[in-house]
């Protein structure tokens, strides 16, 4: 169990990053407010929320991260995120 806290530590600073690119990459592009005003708004909000922040809300608290429940869910949460950013790019979605 303390070899997968670890990694879930480790993967809360990949999502950290992966999450922080991400929206930076909106801010910087001037898309932010435009992101979250067009159709697939919800599902970046559900992108951000539950498959970003919630995931790093848990992987933050070490008394979490030493929970397999909580690795899994996290993990499983962040992973439903990438997906879901990787769905949505699609033209025809």
């Amino acid at each position: 169990m303390d070899q997968l806290a670890s990694l879930g530590k480790l993967g809360f600073w990949a999502l950290l990053v992966f999450e922080t690119t991400r929206i930076g990459d909106l801010a910087v592009r001037g898309q932010l407010v435009a992101a979250f005003a067009g159709p697939k708004a919800g599902l970046l909000a559900a992108e951000l929320l539950l498959g970003g922040l919630v995931p790093l809300a848990i992987l933050g608290v070490a008394r979490l991260r030493e929970r397999s429940v909580a690795l899994f869910w996290s993990a499983l949460l962040a992973g439903g995120g990438v997906v879901l950013n990787r769905a949505t790019w699609w033209p025809w979605r």
